[in-house]
């Protein structure tokens, strides 16, 4: 079971890194949307952090928190 979102927006950045490499859609769509809501200043990381999210980039759930 993977861990449940931290509120901590460097945690779940983090804990969303973890779940793309284990291509865990639904914990990398949970921890980014946490992320995403206690710092919003994370989102160009998610755009842009090619290695780890770019499989995703497409997937309509993660699309939808990057617009």
């Amino acid at each position: 079971m993977f861990p449940k979102p931290s509120g901590n927006a460097y945690g779940d950045y983090m804990l969303a890194a973890i779940a793309a490499k284990r291509g865990d859609v639904d914990a990398l769509v949970t921890h980014a949307q946490a992320a995403l809501a206690a710092d919003a200043s994370y989102k160009p990381y998610f755009a842009s952090d090619a290695d780890d999210f770019e499989p995703f980039r497409k997937h309509p759930r993660f699309a939808a928190l990057l617009r």
